[in-house]
């Protein structure tokens, strides 16, 4: 069985939308693990709603945070599968037995699903809302000079138990960078030669069996937004899981407004992962990730890592950049001891 940890909070909307689909699924040999991290709105309706049409377990706990909710849920999973996708992401309608499939006889492996975005509650999103406009419009078939309220819901029960694929369809968005195609499209969806496949291993859309990781948990020192979800994979990765990229295992992220301080919790979340894996891949997928004009992405990290490893300790080149790893790790300690008050430091630190 396949158990679905979904942590939640306050998004009772897209969680809806979300559980619709799960009923949708041609595959019912899953349980969904709800967890629902300290939620004020209608979240626990949402779940009573659903309850008689799901295999679901709702767990209710004061507000924490995403590595607590998540560890909460691989507690209680009684799956040999672990799916790990978020409470707005809409499932396409074989993604469990997509997964089921792909996954079989493959023990120490981590699958990596495909994303798109779609729009499926209408908002004010600064650089998409062109996008956002046509599709909204598209939908309620109203006129260019019509009022669309903020908030308003575009698709209904109707929509993703009835009328799915059209309704992916026509509320399509875009396929976000995090798909990282460029990946796959040089070493193909078994990944093989790249070496930062962790990486892409996000919390939005992975699978993997639970053997072999029953001792690996969200690590609950991240606060705020971004990072512990690649601490976890980091962890699968030196358990000796690799990592394959499976396009028909999708979901669909429902666009939505997002913390606008999201970026501050992530630079004090990096240097704390950065501290606590000081390894050469880790630097690398830190000049990758940072790179925000994408001139020095994940196959260019990838291929720096591979090439200082065949170099000589004594060489120039393994020498520069030794220099260069020196000068991060100084870089993310003095961003760690700036912000640790906000952040519990890492046993490898103290």
């Amino acid at each position: 069985m396949i158990s679905v940890i979904m942590p939640t909070h306050n998004k009772s909307v897209y969680l809806n939308l979300t559980l619709l689909a799960y009923r949708n699924q041609t595959s019912k040999n899953f349980e969904i693990v709800l967890v629902d991290d300290g939620s004020t709105d209608n979240t626990r309706n949402v779940y009573e709603k659903n309850k008689e049409f799901l295999n679901i377990t709702y767990l209710y706990q004061a507000k924490g945070n995403a590595a607590k909710a998540r560890n909460v849920g691989l507690a209680h999973a009684k799956g040999d599968m672990i799916v790990f996708a978020d409470d707005d992401r809409i499932p396409c309608e074989e993604y469990i037995l997509t997964i089921e499939k792909a996954l079989k006889g493959r023990k120490k492996s981590v699958l990596i699903g495909y994303k798109e975005e779609i729009l499926t509650v209408y908002q004010n999103f600064t650089n998409l809302q062109d996008s956002v406009e046509a599709v909204a419009r598209r939908k309620l078939c109203c006129k260019k000079d019509d009022k669309i309220e903020c908030g308003e819901v575009l698709i209904d029960e109707n929509d993703i138990l009835n009328h799915f694929s059209d309704t992916m369809k026509n509320m399509f968005l875009k396929v976000p960078y995090d798909n990282y195609m460029f990946v796959t499209d040089k070493h193909g969806n078994e990944m093989k030669g790249f070496r930062l496949g962790w990486a892409m291993a996000t919390t939005a859309n992975i699978a993997f069996f639970r053997e072999g990781a029953e001792k690996i948990f969200f690590d609950e020192n991240y606060v705020g937004w971004g990072m512990e979800d690649i601490d976890f994979a980091y962890q699968l990765k030196e358990a000796g899981f690799s990592f394959f990229f499976c396009k028909e295992a999708i979901n669909y992220h429902q666009k939505h407004l997002t913390n606008s301080k999201k970026w501050e919790t992530f630079k004090r979340n990096m240097a704390y992962f950065s501290i606590k894996y000081p390894n050469l891949d880790v630097f690398f997928y830190y000049q990758s990730f940072q790179s925000r004009d994408k001139s020095f992405d994940y196959l260019k990290g990838n291929e720096m890592l591979m090439e200082i490893e065949e170099q000589k300790d004594d060489s120039i080149i393994r020498c520069f950049v030794n220099h260069l790893f020196h000068l991060w790790k100084e870089q993310q300690r003095g961003i760690f001891e700036q912000l640790k008050g906000e952040i519990n430091e890492p046993n490898c630190c103290k």
